[in-house]
């Protein structure tokens, strides 16, 4: 897993970093996420800041912007027409389904035997 995701993730924060002459855990301040705010195109009208959340009125079930990315942006929930409807194959998802189950089935492919030995017997 370190070499899957922690050396790469850790030399973008270095490359970044470098790039924008800043620390590598400073540097993600510049860079602004999408489930961060309310101005997206995908956010409803009962999208709430975390940092300016106040209380609404009563019945109102505001919801947060990494709510409303991960419903409305990636599953894109608000395009179903009822339970019955599942909706298309979003081919971005398939990918990324294909590369961690190839990911998992190199993992376990020759067993444990081949991660190294936990105790020596």
């Amino acid at each position: 897993m370190l070499l899957v995701g922690g050396l790469p993730m850790f030399y973008m924060e270095l490359a970044l970093g470098q790039f924008h002459r800043s620390g590598c855990v400073s540097i993600w301040r510049k860079f602004e996420v999408p489930w961060k705010t309310c101005n997206n195109s995908w956010n409803t009208p009962l999208c709430t800041d975390t940092l300016n959340a106040t209380l609404g009125k009563s019945g109102e079930r505001l919801t947060t912007p990494s709510e409303e990315f991960y419903f409305h942006r990636v599953l894109e929930i608000q395009k179903s027409t009822g339970f019955d409807d599942i909706g298309g194959v979003k081919p971005s998802m398939a990918l990324c389904l294909a590369f961690v189950f190839l990911l998992v089935y190199f993992a376990l492919w020759k067993g444990p035997k081949s991660s190294g030995k936990v105790s020596p017997e």
